[in-house]
């Protein structure tokens, strides 16, 4: 999975505030709309959550500051009936786990 310029563009800033803050430990959870297999799913929330990690570790952040979950279509925040809330079912979720 590839990130998106944007995605990228935040994850800089998230860079900044990881270094500004080195005793914060994150967790990041990846997600995906309900199109394809539950499987499938989980494989690809998988595979996106693993590209921020890498792109903080490569810049960076000390992997052990990361923890990583692929949750694939079981946690939707809107519905998946259209197109516009499949995409926000498409995401990244940080949380802090430790200050």
């Amino acid at each position: 999975h590839q990130l998106s310029a944007g995605g990228r563009a935040s994850l800089v800033g998230l860079v900044d505030l990881l270094n500004e803050h080195p005793g914060v430990k994150i967790q990041l959870g990846g997600h995906t709309d309900n199109r394809g297999s539950a499987r499938d799913n989980l494989v690809l929330s998988k595979r996106r959550v693993l590209s921020v990690v890498k792109f903080l570790v490569a810049n960076g952040i000390d992997g052990k500051r990361i923890t990583p979950f692929g949750f694939g279509e079981s946690r939707p925040i809107i519905s998946n009936t259209t197109a516009a809330g499949r995409a926000q079912n498409r995401r990244i979720e940080l949380s802090v786990i430790t200050q």
